[in-house]
């Protein structure tokens, strides 16, 4: 079997991660969907459990693109929650709010009232495991993140089935993969995935998804300059530390990078992408 006609599995397998990021392309959207640090607010527990690194800002900050709103503990109820969601609409009215509720209620109730819901489908590894409440989620109507956690032993089957559980998600929007062990401080045995791993499950998912369905580059788990050339394996959406990264990791994680408006633009430029507002139709409909 020659080079060219290999399938994406063995490319996969054989760690040909360039081959693999020409065989994706191209891109689906011609810009990508972007948002700094300092452009999303963060809220509730997404607030507690991000650790960014603090740093002199580089110039006047910018209007929010997004805010993320989660619980903000374990016993807070939908009616708390709703209460906050509320306020935050009539504060911030022409900026998205994403995450979801109280972990505990039915999917139509986590989301109700949200522009976007943020959900967990499952890990992968040598399979795919999907999550308890996966089956639950055809009902929602709210359009969906999906995020998944995956470590340095997944498979291309896995990777299959991931995506096959994705599909069925009639709102899915974007997806959001994140290596168990995320960022790039620590290597922990087990859970850190190499960055041409990471690269390779971004062009994956380009070649199996929908075009409609954005691909994301998360620098909070990757790193900056990894999730900067994800641009070229396929990624059309960039982002930090959001409600995504919240549902994957700890409190103890601490995010790889922390990027502000200056320099995802200068990122983008180097990639030659052009940057796409953040921002999604506005919920009008559903009231907290």
């Amino acid at each position: 079997m020659t080079t060219a006609t290999k399938s994406w599995q063995s490319l996969f397998i054989e760690q040909r991660h360039t081959l693999l990021a020409k065989m994706s392309r191209p891109r689906p959207h011609s810009a990508v969907r972007s948002a700094s640090d300092e452009e999303i607010l963060l809220l509730g527990g997404t607030k507690d459990a991000a650790r960014l690194f603090e740093r002199p800002s580089k110039g006047p900050a910018g209007p929010l693109r997004a805010v993320v709103l989660t619980p903000k503990s374990a016993t807070q109820t939908r009616e708390e929650y709703q209460s906050e969601l509320h306020d935050l609409r009539n504060e911030h009215p022409h900026t998205e709010i994403s995450g979801y509720g109280p972990l505990t209620t039915e999917p139509n109730h986590r989301f109700a009232g949200l522009d976007r819901g943020v959900v967990l489908i499952g890990r992968v590894g040598e399979t795919f495991v999907p999550a308890d409440d996966l089956a639950r989620m055809e009902g929602v109507s709210v359009p969906l993140t999906a995020v998944f956690i995956y470590s340095p032993d997944l498979t291309p089957s896995a990777l299959e089935a991931a995506a096959a559980h994705l599909a069925q998600l009639p709102t899915l929007a974007s997806v959001v993969p994140l290596p168990a062990g995320a960022g790039d401080r620590i290597p922990l045995v087990g859970l850190t995935t190499a960055g041409t791993t990471d690269l390779m499950v971004i062009s994956v998912l380009r070649l199996l998804l929908p075009t409609g369905v954005r691909v994301r580059a998360s620098w909070a788990a990757l790193g900056w300059k990894v999730a900067q050339v994800a641009l070229a394996y396929g990624a059309d959406e960039i982002a930090g530390w959001t409600g995504a990264e919240a549902l994957a990791y700890t409190g103890r994680v601490r995010a790889a990078s922390r990027v502000e408006r200056g320099e995802l633009d200068e990122g983008l430029a180097e990639a030659h992408c052009k940057d796409a507002d953040w921002s999604v139709a506005k919920n009008s409909g559903a009231k907290p």
